[in-house]
């Protein structure tokens, strides 16, 4: 391959006859392998990096149709890090998921005690104040992993990749909006 620049990641349109267009790089520093994209309802496209931003841990980006790139949120670890999924739910704000990070969890698995960030739901608003609305501990889920949906109830579903009662298996969860 030889001496390849490093690049971590970009944002690209696509015309419908072919024609490629990259929008913005990414550089470790403003994020670092981005996830999929969605339009806002500003018109801006968002997304999240799994690394990178000013703490290492991933971000929420925003980047308009000309290509200027903002960071919405960097993520430090203690209040989240690797973020998996993005969506704007009708109420405005952006909910998404995060693998790793949150809360110190310390559970007991097969007679095992162990202790590990298990991941969070997060909540964003448009003007970028983040919450965390679940902090898992294994009992209720861990890693989650998938994008969340808004069902027609008003209620965000979303699952886990591990966690859950009885084991190993993985949860499903909700919560309200309201």
């Amino acid at each position: 391959m030889g001496n390849l620049p490093t690049r971590w990641g970009t944002v690209f349109k696509v015309t419908p006859d072919g024609t490629l267009s990259t929008l913005s790089l990414f550089n470790s520093t403003n994020g670092s392998a981005p996830g999929s994209l969605l339009q806002g309802r500003d018109g801006n496209l968002y997304g999240t990096t799994d690394f990178g931003g000013a703490y290492g841990f991933g971000t929420v980006f925003k980047i308009s149709s000309d290509g200027v790139l903002t960071t919405v949120v960097s993520f430090n670890d203690t209040n989240a890090s690797g973020p998996y999924s993005l969506m704007q739910a009708s109420d405005g704000n952006f909910y998404g998921t995060m693998f790793r990070g949150g809360k110190l969890s310390v559970y007991t698995v097969n007679g095992g005690t162990y202790r590990d960030y298990l991941g969070t739901v997060f909540r964003i608003s448009p003007t970028g104040t983040l919450t965390n609305l679940v902090l898992f501990n294994w009992n209720n889920g861990a890693a989650p992993v998938a994008a969340l949906v808004e069902g027609t109830d008003g209620n965000l579903y979303g699952s886990t990749w591990s966690g859950g009662l009885g084991g190993t298996f993985g949860t499903t969860i909700e919560f309200c909006l309201k």
